[in-house]
């Protein structure tokens, strides 16, 4: 057996000290699905990189993969996370299936904006919901929703009165033919449904209505990597208490929140039976507020356009 000297022993400290696992760095695998460049995708990709930016002190620097995968349904994606082989990070509507099986980073990227929906309906059947005051009366009538959708079971398990579809485009075309009577869809996202589908559908947003259905948006995180998840986390919480995380949604969603007008609609309250207990709904600081919060006014030098 070969002696070690003391020399020896300090070079091979120092070799252990600087190889290239010893300073390895974080590195978050973001999934591309092909649509880095969506307004959608760019608001979720920036949180995720101001977060981890401004946690480089704390954690030290860090790089973004973006990793080409397939779209994928919220079941497929879960289990592609939960394996941690290709992509360690994912966004999506918490459940409690969710954070089971992958670690949640429960601070809402959105601010909750999901938490309240408009109702689309067809042009000739906005007269339907004149008269719709209460949750009971809503139920009565025919709401869609797709098979995946987080709120779908919610929906079901208050008794809602469900029809299902199984492809996103496929729910406008049925919302057009009759089949059902609404479709809930959140402030960033119906807007942007309508100028879509303008020249083939006769779809609008119902006057003077909204819904509440708690749904926040988290970074979730592969269970191989807690380390990653805290640091998203801490990130997360500098950006709310410096005032960045808010700045970037009203950018992004200004626009949006002001075609919406929540102040002036009747707001009916949706239990979300699947919401899971540690949501951090006693923190008013992570979630938008449309009575107490105003929306900074449009910046002339911004796209029209509401973001998703």
């Amino acid at each position: 057996m070969v002696k070690m000297t003391h020399s020896s022993k300090i070079l091979l400290l120092a070799v252990l000290l600087f190889s290239p696992c010893a300073l390895a760095i974080d590195t978050l695998r973001w999934p591309d699905t092909g649509d880095m460049n969506s307004a959608k995708e760019k608001y979720k990709f920036n949180i995720a990189k101001i977060a981890m930016e401004k946690t480089v002190a704390q954690y030290g620097p860090f790089k973004i993969e973006a990793v080409p995968i397939e779209m994928m349904t919220p079941i497929r994606a879960k289990e592609v996370l939960r394996e941690g082989i290709k992509i360690n990070v994912y966004t999506a509507l918490t459940t409690n299936d969710w954070e089971l099986n992958t670690i949640p980073v429960r601070i809402p990227i959105r601010r909750g904006i999901l938490n309240y929906r408009l109702l689309l309906v067809h042009k000739n059947n906005t007269s339907l919901f004149t008269n719709v005051h209460t949750l009971e009366e809503l139920k009565r009538l025919k709401v869609g929703s797709q098979l995946g959708w987080a709120t779908t079971e919610t929906l079901k398990a208050e008794g809602f009165n469900l029809v299902r579809g199984k492809k996103p485009d496929g729910m406008f075309y049925m919302l057009d033919g009759g089949r059902f009577d609404y479709l809930p869809r959140g402030i960033n996202e119906v807007f942007n449904d309508i100028e879509q589908y303008k020249d083939k559908l006769e779809i609008t947003v119902a006057p003077n209505i909204a819904i509440n259905l708690p749904a926040p948006t988290y970074f979730f995180v592969s269970p191989s990597e807690p380390g990653l998840a805290k640091r998203l986390e801490a990130g997360l919480e500098i950006m709310v208490k410096d005032g960045s995380l808010k700045a970037l949604f009203n950018e992004a969603y200004g626009d949006s929140l002001r075609m919406a007008d929540l102040k002036s609609r009747r707001i009916i309250t949706v239990k979300n039976s699947s919401l899971p207990p540690l949501t951090p709904l006693d923190r008013k600081e992570l979630w938008y507020d449309p009575f107490e919060e105003e929306v900074p006014p449009a910046d002339s030098e911004s796209s029209s356009s509401p973001a998703l």
